[in-house]
């Protein structure tokens, strides 16, 4: 009498018990010959597990990701990203931003930056 592996694990043919999900991958229905991978933006990191998390806001996360990754500075991310987004000249961010802030009056950036500088003499941002 077979029967069926639950969510969050699977097995192959002739296999005699379930096998947990890794880290990186779940199982989302019982009776699983296999495990997905999340998809890039969600990550997971326990064993067994039936679904991905979203990752926050300032972090990303590749395909089959365990856990998601800081955006640096300079750049930025909404939940669920797959890639950080550079900041536009006149803006930056610090690491693991969700957006980018405008420089103050008389301060100005690049593209990507970290922070502002103040403008040179006889110039202004």
């Amino acid at each position: 009498n077979c029967s069926a592996c639950p969510a969050g694990t699977y097995s192959g043919t002739r296999d005699d018990e379930c096998t947990n999900c890794t880290a990186g991958s779940y199982g989302a229905t019982d009776s699983s010959s296999s495990c997905s991978s999340c998809e890039a933006g969600r990550h997971q990191g326990g064993l067994g597990r039936t679904a991905c998390v979203e990752c926050a806001p300032g972090l990303y996360s590749n395909a089959g990701a365990h856990a998601c990754t800081a955006c640096s500075g300079g750049t930025y991310s909404d939940a669920g990203a797959s890639a950080c987004v550079k900041c536009d000249g006149g803006s930056w961010s610090n690491a693991s931003a969700a957006l980018c802030v405008e420089c103050a009056a008389g301060r100005s950036s690049t593209t990507s930056s970290s922070s502002c500088e103040a403008c040179e003499e006889g110039k202004r941002a």
